[in-house]
């Protein structure tokens, strides 16, 4: 039997949840349930879905090197040539189209993400505004329970199923 090879992209808006797969890799994606991250899952191949990146085999202390040595991985190939490589730029963001209810997935998390910060800022008053800024909190009781929420919303944004995101953000709610 003949295995066909398939160039099939997977990625996950992190709003929605929604898995969705296309034909070309895109450097950049955006869902249509307007979620601000989509995450790249790999591509198939076989039956396992494999990811790959790409890099630079050396970096400017290479190829714009004044001198002969060359510690690099590209074992002098790409030394002292100031080659830069070129990359194609092409306008405008993909965006996977999903269905009604993914959107609403989407605003409704957006929305809960929201109605949690609104409810610390309620709680922490300018101590948690303060924080936030990345600025002075005095009471100390007070930062480390503003430094355990936001790993807490750290943690509700990362996850990847539902039920863990709502458990989250309610007990940061209450």
């Amino acid at each position: 039997m003949l295995i066909q090879s398939v160039n099939r992209y997977y990625y996950k808006c992190m709003d929605c949840l929604s898995a969705f797969a296309v034909a070309e890799q895109a450097r950049k994606m955006q869902c249509a349930c307007g979620g601000s991250k989509v995450e790249y899952m790999g591509r198939v191949q076989g039956d396992k879905l494999k990811r790959t990146e790409e890099r630079c085999a050396c970096d400017a202390r290479c190829t714009n090197a004044q001198g002969p040595v060359c510690d690099c991985q590209c074992g002098g190939l790409n030394h002292g040539t100031g080659r830069t490589v070129s990359v194609a730029i092409t306008s405008g963001i993909p965006t996977a189209m999903v269905d009604a209810e993914a959107i609403e997935r989407g605003q409704a998390w957006r929305k809960q993400l929201q109605a949690t910060e609104y409810a610390l800022c309620v709680r922490y008053g300018d101590s948690y505004v303060a924080f936030k800024a990345r600025q002075f909190v005095s009471n100390k009781t007070v930062w480390f329970e503003l430094r355990n929420t936001e790993r807490l919303m750290s943690k509700a944004r990362q996850s990847k199923t539902w039920k863990t995101r709502t458990e989250i953000l309610s007990k940061l709610a209450a």
